[in-house]
């Protein structure tokens, strides 16, 4: 994990997702796609994902961004729509969450 770089992230999304055993494959290669994307657009930090360990198949992802209009601008390309409704409408997620967060950088006044 370059730390530095964490550092520099204004905007983060954590998501965490369990899916069927029968769709993990396929859920995985969609996420793939996804993180080519996002690795490649401007302002993105950082993209980590993993399976859980307690859960194999639970997936964690991360994502650090300069600011939450960069992290918009990368989720309105077609490539990353069409890879998001294969994983909303294709497969079975049988629980998840994601959850945005705004970094302040600022200290305390």
């Amino acid at each position: 994990m370059d730390k530095r770089r964490c550092k520099l992230a204004c905007f983060v999304a954590y998501a965490r997702y369990t899916v069927h055993p029968g769709d993990k494959q396929r859920f995985a290669e969609a996420i793939n796609l996804y993180r080519v994307h996002a690795k490649a657009s401007a302002g993105n930090l950082y993209f980590y994902c993993s399976w859980g360990v307690a859960d194999a198949n639970t997936c964690i992802i991360s994502e650090g961004w300069i600011g939450e209009a960069a992290m918009d601008r990368h989720l309105g390309i077609e490539p990353v729509q069409n890879g998001l409704k294969t994983i909303i409408e294709c497969l079975r997620i049988t629980g998840g969450r994601t959850t945005f967060f705004l970094v302040s950088k600022g200290g305390p006044s």
